[in-house]
């Protein structure tokens, strides 16, 4: 490869290492809501009828973000090792 080419990979890899990184960031945002939104589920227990389902799909998104972000982070290392920007 070029200098050239070499400089637009790098810029590529830093560029998508960047939207990854605030891809992240809303993905915690998003689990900090919904945490807090478990955590006042027992609330919801008295006067909702459907705290269950509710309960059940915080728990499943919790899970599939947890799923995402572990993905992500990943990623994200591997990015930063080929970029150096940490």
């Amino acid at each position: 490869m070029t200098d050239t080419q070499n400089r637009d990979e790098l810029v590529r890899l830093a560029g998508e290492q960047a939207l990854l990184s605030r891809e992240l960031r809303n993905l915690n945002a998003d689990q900090q809501r919904d945490l807090l939104a478990l955590r006042n589920l027992p609330t919801d227990m008295v006067l909702k009828t459907d705290w269950h389902a509710k309960g059940t799909t915080l728990l499943d998104r919790l899970r599939d973000r947890q799923q995402q972000m572990a993905i992500g982070h990943q990623r994200l290392a591997e990015l930063a090792k080929l970029t150096g920007i940490t």
